[in-house]
C-alpha cells in the first residue's frame, strides 16, 4: 500500500511509477471493499433487514448507485421479492428509482405485480400519488381446527 512504500522508502522521494502503483493498489482495494458492502446490500434488500440496510447508507453505500448485470437496481430486487421495509427506506431517499428499468425495460413496480406482491405495487402507487410511503400491514393468518 502507499503507507509501507512510504515506510519503505525511509523519506527518500517515491518515483512516479511507485506513486502509480500505490494509487492503482489503494483503487483495488476500494473496489473490492465496494464490491463487498454491494454484496450484502444486496442480502439484506432480500432478506428486508432495514437495520443493517440503513447502517450501510449510514456508511457511504448509495443505493440509487447500485446496478446488476441485468439492470436490476436495489429498488427493482426489493420489489420482487417483497421487502417493505427496505423498499420504504429507500424510496423516501431516492423516489426517482421507482421509475428506474432493468435491461427488459420493466419498472419496479411491474415487476411486484408480476410477483404477485400487491401490497408492494401500492407503494409505488402512493409515490405516484405524492402520498407518503409506508410500510403496508402484514396480514395476520390464523388456523382454527375444529375438533
Amino acid at each position: 500500500s502507499f503507507c509501507t512504500l512510504l515506510e519503505e522508502g525511509e523519506g527518500r522521494k517515491m518515483t512516479d511509477v511507485e506513486m502509480r502503483d500505490a494509487s492503482e493498489e489503494e483503487e483495488e482495494e476500494e473496489e473490492e471493499e465496494d464490491g463487498e458492502m454491494n454484496e450484502v446490500a444486496l442480502q439484506c434488500v432480500l432478506k428486508d433487514d432495514f437495520v443493517n440496510f440503513s447502517v450501510l447508507v449510514g456508511v457511504g453505500l448509495d443505493p440509487s448507485s447500485w446496478v446488476d448485470e441485468n439492470g436490476m437496481t436495489l429498488v427493482h430486487w426489493a420489489a420482487c421479492n417483497g421487502s417493505p421495509k427496505v423498499l420504504a427506506f429507500m424510496l423516501k431517499r431516492a423516489p426517482h428509482m421507482a421509475g428506474l428499468l432493468n435491461k427488459w425495460g420493466e419498472p419496479p413496480r411491474n415487476l411486484a405485480v408480476r410477483k404477485n406482491f400487491p401490497r408492494i405495487a401500492e407503494m409505488f402507487d402512493q409515490l405516484a400519488r405524492g402520498e407518503e410511503v409506508v410500510v403496508p400491514q402484514q396480514r395476520v393468518s390464523r388456523t382454527i381446527t375444529i375438533s
